[in-house]
């Protein structure tokens, strides 16, 4: 049985704004899956759905540079 997450919830994991997240599913921006299911009025998500849309994320964007402590042995 999947564990259903709410915008609240990806917002929560991702760093970004509930609101960005609900721009993102109205305007289909960035590969940002439709809802699986609705509770109510609710927009829910597996977890596995968005741990797949949170990796391709990463893949696109630019590589940070490491911090000078994590380059030093």
């Amino acid at each position: 049985m999947a564990n259903w997450l709410t915008t609240k919830d990806i917002a929560e994991r991702t760093g970004l704004s509930p609101h960005t997240i609900k721009n993102y599913i109205h305007r289909n921006l960035n590969g940002m899956p439709q809802p699986e299911q609705y509770f109510n009025r609710t927009p829910v998500w597996s977890e596995e759905v968005i741990q797949g849309w949170v990796d391709s994320r990463r893949k696109l964007s630019p590589k940070q540079k490491p911090k000078e402590e994590e380059t030093q042995l």
